[in-house]
């Protein structure tokens, strides 16, 4: 079987999945804290392999990568574990996505990504939301232009906050961190019981004010799309109607890709 390796590089998470005759075979998560602790080559070559996966099938490895010092990491995971060249969103290949942020360069190549995806699926105009280390909010116009958006801290970045700032709360944000089914709903009476009260629904409070400060700047009702690690997570708790697509990222790195050839 032929196939190719998408992969969204995170700050927090790698996201990677294999399309194969027009559709995602697999799709894996893994921290990038343990790829950093530990042989990161190895992790992943155990997932493709239970997966069913050679490399002697791969045709190309195509990526978008959050963090730029991770892209000679990426470069040696393409050589040396798949056996392919390797294509980097916004360096080897772009979105055909107009917009008016007055760097583009500025622009995380995975909220292109996103956008791109939300267009194809939703049309225009569409508000994103991905609730990844950071909670990012964009905007698509009616005709098809990235406006910009805004970015506030996800999950990840609030607990890592907490423990920088008042470092004897680390094992409480870690315990607030564990059950994700097990959200507070009421007035916490433990420690770790508020921080999950405070870090669940502060963020999905943040995303509903994002969200109404984009549709204040578009001229029609855009739906809204969530993605993300959390987004599964937090998108119930909020009060703005959003559809979640947990591929939503892949889909754009391929769209973009294959627009691009």
């Amino acid at each position: 079987m032929k196939w190719i390796w998408y992969a969204d590089w995170g700050n927090w998470t790698l996201h990677w999945g294999a399309w194969a005759e027009h559709q995602w075979h697999t799709v894996q998560r893994v921290s990038v804290r343990e790829l950093d602790a530990a042989d990161g080559e190895l992790i992943i070559a155990q997932q493709l392999t239970a997966s069913g996966l050679s490399s002697d099938g791969c045709q190309q490895a195509v990526v978008c990568v959050s963090a730029p010092a991770k892209i000679e990491v990426v470069e040696k995971l393409a050589q040396t574990l798949l056996d392919t060249n390797i294509q980097i969103m916004g360096r080897d290949f772009r979105a055909d996505l107009p917009t008016e942020y007055r760097n583009p360069a500025q622009i995380g190549q995975d909220r292109l990504a996103n956008a791109l995806a939300a267009i194809q699926m939703h049309g225009c105009p569409v508000i994103v939301l991905d609730f990844g280390s950071c909670l990012t909010c964009d905007a698509v116009s009616a005709d098809g232009v990235f406006l910009g958006g805004a970015i506030a801290p996800g999950l990840p970045a609030s607990r890592r906050g907490i423990v920088d700032l008042v470092p004897h709360l680390q094992i409480e944000t870690e315990q607030a961190g564990i059950a994700k089914d097990a959200v507070i709903a009421q007035p916490g009476q433990t420690t770790t019981e508020c921080l999950s009260l405070g870090l669940h629904y502060g963020l999905a409070g943040a995303a509903d004010r994002l969200v109404a400060v984009m549709q204040q700047h578009l001229a029609d009702e855009a739906p809204v799309v969530a993605t993300g690690g959390d987004a599964a997570q937090i998108a119930p708790l909020c009060q703005t109607a959003m559809s979640v697509e947990v591929m939503l990222t892949l889909d754009g790195l391929r769209l973009a890709h294959s627009q691009d050839r």
